[in-house]
C-alpha cells in the first residue's frame, strides 16, 4: 500500500504537534491549571472567535467588545468562517471548549497536512520514498525558508519565532491541506485524458479554492495568483493541449466563490483597512526569504532546461516553474494593482512550504533514476536527520513562547471562575464587561468565559468599534489604572508597544509593514492632548460607557485605584490562583 508511509510521516507530524502541551505540562508540573499552549500571540483571538461559535454565539458576535449580537459589520473572523464552522459543529457536539479543541486540531491537521503533501508528491513524482521524506523537508524546514527558524536567531538576524507556522490554530492550519488537495486535483485534471475526469477534478479543485476563499486570505489571494500562472505558462507552452474544458469549469468554480466573499467584503467596518495595515505602494521587492528561495530553484529550472536536463513542455517543469516565480508575483503585485495587506503572512504560512514544493520536484526530476535506486538506508537517514531537526526547533519555540503561556495558564482559574458565573445567565453575561489590570489575562479570557473587556490587545479585530471608540475604550482603560499623561507619552516613545498598537496602530511595526513609520513628536503630542482632554472632562456618561461588572487584579500588584473607585465600588471579591475577581457596580448618584 503506497499510502503508509504517508500515514507513518502523518503519525509523526502529529506527535510533534503535541510536544509543546506535553513539555508545557510536565514543565508546570503540579502548578498547571488546565491551559493549552499557545504557538502564536494570534491563536487567543481565534479561540476566543471559537469559543464563541461553540456557545451558539452568531458568526458576528462580539465575544470581546461585550455588546447586542450580531454586529453590524462583518469582520475577519465573520468572513473568513470556513475553519471556524468546521471545528466549533463537532466540538459544540462533544461538549469541547475552545481550548481542548486546539489541541485536537493540532494533532488532526499535523496528521491531514501530511497526508495532503504526501498524496501530492507522490502522484507527481510516482517515488514513495521521495513522497515520504520530501513532506518532512517541506513541512519541517518552512521556517527556514521564511527566515524564521532557529538559524535566523543563531545568525544575528533577530529573534525567531513560532515554527510549525502551517499549525496555527484555527487560521490557516485547517484550510493548510485544503492548498495541497487542490494543487493535486490541478495536477490530475490537467493530466486526464476522459472529459468527466476533468470536470470532477475542476470541481474538487473548485471547493478547495472555495475553501481557502472563506478560510485565509493570504492563501487564497497566493493560490489565485498561483492559478493564473500556471494557467499562463500552460497557454503558451501547451499550445497543442491547453485544457480548455477543464479551466472553464475549474475559473467559474472561483468565479462563484469570489462573488459572496466581495459582497461579505464590502459589509467590513470603514475601519478595517487602516487597523489592519492596507498600504497603498507600488515599491518593487526583491529580498524576501521565499522569494530568493523561489529564484534560485527558478535559476537552476531555466538552466537544466537549456542544458535539456527538463523538458519545458513537460507538465512537471511547468509546475515547478509556477511555484517557484510566484513568490516574485506575489510580494509584487502592489506594484499593479498599488495595495499591499501585511505582506509577511505570506512568507510565513504559505509561500514557504509552495517554493519548498517546488525544490522537491525540481530534485525529483533531475534525479529520478537515481532517486528511484537509492538505497533504503540513505532515505531512513535523511528522514531521521529531518525529524531531529524539528524536535530541535519545536523545542527551541516551546522554550520561546513558554513565559507567555505559563502567565496564560496563571489566569486560566480565574477565566474559569467568569466561565462558570456566565452559565448561570449566559445571556447577561455576554453582555458585561470586566476590566483586566492583566494584558494576557484579559486577552485571553474570552477564549474561555462570555463576557467581554474594556480593552485588550485584540479588541480591535472584533470590527465593529470605530477608531475615536476603540481610542476611548483605551483611554478609559488607562484612567482607571490612574496613568497619566505624561507616563502615557513615555509608552508612546518606545513603538511598537501596547500603546502604540491601540492609539497609533499597527502602522509602527516594520514586519507587518513595507513603509512602517515612527509616530512622530507632532502625533505623539495630540494624543496626549486627547487624553488630557479625556480624563479632565470625564463625566458619568464616559466613566459608564461601557460599564464594568468585574474587575480582575493580580495579587502582587499594588496600584492606585482612586479613579476607579471614584465609580465604581467593589461589593466582594474572590481569589484565583495569582488572580482577585472583585464584584462592582456603579456608585450611585
Amino acid at each position: 500500500m503506497k499510502i503508509r508511509l504517508g500515514i507513518i510521516v502523518g503519525i509523526f507530524m502529529a506527535f510533534l504537534s503535541l510536544y509543546p502541551q506535553f513539555y508545557f505540562q510536565i514543565k508546570r508540573g503540579e502548578s498547571y491549571n488546565g491551559a493549552t499552549f499557545h504557538y502564536d500571540f494570534d491563536e487567543s483571538a481565534y479561540a476566543s472567535y471559537l469559543q464563541a461559535l461553540i456557545d451558539g454565539r452568531p458568526r458576528k458576535n462580539s465575544i470581546y467588545q461585550g455588546s447586542a449580537e450580531p454586529q453590524t459589520y462583518e469582520t475577519l473572523f465573520s468572513i473568513q468562517f470556513i475553519s471556524s464552522y468546521l471545528t466549533a459543529i463537532p466540538a459544540r457536539v462533544l461538549g469541547i471548549d475552545a481550548d481542548k479543541t486546539f489541541l485536537i486540531i493540532s494533532v488532526l491537521f499535523a496528521f491531514l497536512a501530511s497526508l495532503a503533501v504526501f498524496s501530492l508528491l507522490l502522484k507527481i513524482t510516482e517515488n514513495e520514498k521521495l513522497a515520504a521524506v520530501g513532506t518532512l523537508f517541506i513541512l519541517l524546514f518552512g521556517a527556514n525558508a521564511a527566515g524564521a527558524s532557529i538559524l535566523k536567531e543563531t545568525l544575528g538576524f533577530g529573534a525567531s519565532a513560532f515554527y510549525l507556522t502551517f499549525l496555527r490554530r484555527f487560521t490557516p492550519a485547517v484550510v493548510f491541506p485544503f492548498t495541497f488537495a487542490l494543487i493535486n486535483c490541478v495536477w490530475l485534471g490537467l493530466k486526464a485524458t476522459e472529459p468527466k475526469k476533468k470536470y470532477l477534478y475542476a470541481l474538487i479543485a473548485s471547493l478547495c479554492f472555495a475553501g481557502l476563499v472563506f478560510g485565509y486570505f493570504f492563501f487564497w489571494t497566493a493560490i489565485l495568483v498561483w492559478i493564473g500562472c500556471l494557467f499562463g505558462l500552460h497557454f503558451l507552452i501547451q499550445k497543442e493541449n491547453r485544457n480548455w474544458s477543464f479551466w472553464l469549469v475549474f475559473f467559474a468554480g472561483i468565479l462563484f466563490s469570489l462573488i459572496p466573499y466581495f459582497w461579505l467584503l464590502s459589509e467590513r467596518n470603514p475601519s478595517t483597512d487602516a487597523s489592519q495595515v492596507m498600504e497603498y505602494t507600488r515599491k518593487i521587492v526583491l529580498l524576501r526569504p521565499t522569494l530568493i528561495v523561489g529564484l534560485f530553484v527558478l535559476l537552476i529550472t531555466a538552466i537544466s532546461v537549456k542544458l535539456k536536463w527538463l523538458e519545458i513542455k513537460n507538465q512537471t517543469t511547468i509546475l515547478i516553474i509556477s511555484l517557484a516565480i510566484l513568490p516574485l508575483l506575489v510580494f509584487n503585485q502592489q506594484i499593479i494593482t498599488g495595495r499591499s495587506l501585511q505582506p509577511m503572512h505570506y512568507n510565513m504560512y504559505i509561500l514557504n512550504y509552495l517554493v519548498l514544493l517546488a525544490l522537491v520536484l525540481l530534485i525529483g526530476q533531475l534525479f529520478k533514476e537515481k532517486l528511484q535506486k537509492l538505497n533504503s538506508t540513505i532515505w531512513i537517514i535523511s528522514a531521521l536527520i529531518f525529524c531531529v531537526w524539528g524536535i530541535i526547533e519545536t523545542n527551541y519555540t516551546v522554550k520561546y513562547r513558554f513565559g507567555y503561556n505559563q502567565q496564560r495558564d496563571e489566569a486560566f482559574l480565574v477565566n474559569k471562575r467568569l466561565a462558570e458565573i456566565g452559565k448561570t445567565n449566559f445571556e447577561q453575561a455576554k453582555t458585561q464587561i470586566t476590566f483586566n489590570f492583566d494584558s494576557i489575562q484579559g486577552d485571553n479570557q474570552p477564549t474561555i468565559a462570555p463576557q467581554g473587556v474594556l480593552w485588550a490587545d485584540h479588541l480591535y479585530l472584533g470590527g465593529n468599534l470605530s477608531d475615536e471608540e476603540h481610542q476611548r475604550r483605551y483611554f478609559l482603560f488607562l484612567y482607571f489604572q490612574s496613568r497619566t499623561p505624561d507616563q502615557l507619552r513615555q509608552q508612546l516613545q518606545f513603538c511598537p508597544n501596547e500603546a502604540c498598537r491601540a492609539l497609533i496602530g499597527w502602522r509602527t511595526n516594520p514586519t507587518l509593514s513595507y513603509n512602517s513609520s515612527k509616530i512622530e513628536s507632532a502625533e505623539i503630542d495630540l494624543v496626549i492632548e486627547k487624553y488630557s482632554n479625556f480624563i479632565q472632562n470625564i463625566s458619568v456618561v464616559e466613566a459608564l460607557n461601557p460599564q464594568i461588572s468585574y474587575l480582575i487584579v493580580p495579587n502582587n500588584l499594588i496600584f492606585d485605584s482612586a479613579n476607579f473607585d471614584r465609580w465604581y465600588q467593589k461589593e466582594k471579591s474572590e481569589q484565583f490562583g495569582r488572580f482577585t475577581l472583585y464584584y462592582v457596580k456603579p456608585i450611585a448618584r
